[in-house]
């Protein structure tokens, strides 16, 4: 409706625009014209506005994807208590810090995250981790959603759950959680006590506390590095990459370190 409404507004300046032009017409008809153009200018300028300020809203609360960040400093993550998925003994480290409710995080979950499997995990490249890094003042229903997952890994299906979750991202009420859990065929009284007991709630905060410690301003947010040959709860990262990034820049940062490791 409101094309039309702008389209007939944009008619009528034009027949203004014209009428000098036809017999009969008054020369005081001419004033409307600056009137509508006025109102196109403000219109226009109002859009702009709006779309700056929505761009700054998204930079500042990090969720445009970003390049690898330059001139990270190498930090120590501990890995001790995270899901992962891979070989423990693998010599590169991905740590994840996700939220459910991310639209970028079920991007990535459901393109990018595939191929790594796939191209690395599955080969025993890398050990693929997850930190939960809800924000709780932007996706309410996140900070449960992770509860859940944990609570799913205890049943060993954390992976399962993971996914089913990214997929039905409009479904983390709580009453959408059991339903998920009963579609994988958890046992329903041992997760509902797990949920019901918030058992994990401690660390979906300890996650998000150590996130945050180590620079984590949005998500999902990728830290890449050596794991400790002594220490497999342990991992150093050399490499930050924020947002959803395409395949080719965690490819280009693994290959980097499975080279220095193999070196």
């Amino acid at each position: 409706m409101l094309r039309f409404q702008t389209l007939f507004r944009i008619v009528a300046v034009l027949g203004l625009a014209l009428a000098p032009m036809l017999p009969g017409m008054a020369a005081d008809n001419i004033t409307p014209i600056d009137q509508d153009i006025d109102f196109l200018k403000k219109g226009q300028a109002e859009i702009l506005r709006q779309l700056q300020e929505l761009r700054k809203l998204l930079e500042d609360r990090g969720t445009l994807a970003k390049p690898a960040e330059r001139g990270f400093q190498p930090v120590d993550i501990d890995v001790a208590s995270a899901p992962s998925q891979g070989d423990l003994g693998a010599p590169v480290v991905l740590v994840e810090f996700t939220d459910f409710q991310c639209p970028f995080c079920r991007r990535h979950s459901s393109t990018v995250m595939a191929q790594i499997e796939q191209s690395y995990v599955a080969t025993g490249k890398i050990r693929y981790v997850v930190r939960e890094f809800p924000i709780g003042s932007l996706h309410p229903q996140a900070p449960k959603a992770a509860e859940a997952a944990l609570c799913a890994g205890e049943q060993g299906r954390y992976w399962d759950m993971h996914a089913l979750l990214f997929r039905n991202a409009n479904l983390l009420d709580p009453a959408s959680l059991f339903v998920h859990a009963q579609t994988l065929g958890l046992d329903r009284s041992r997760f509902e006590g797990c949920m019901v007991a918030n058992r994990f709630a401690d660390q979906v905060r300890a996650d998000f506390e150590a996130g945050t410690k180590v620079g984590v301003r949005g998500t999902p947010s990728f830290f890449i590095g050596l794991a400790d040959p002594k220490d497999p709860s342990k991992m150093r990262a050399t490499e930050l990459i924020s947002g959803a990034q395409p395949f080719e820049a965690f490819q280009r940062a693994i290959d980097e370190l499975l080279a220095q490791h193999a070196g």
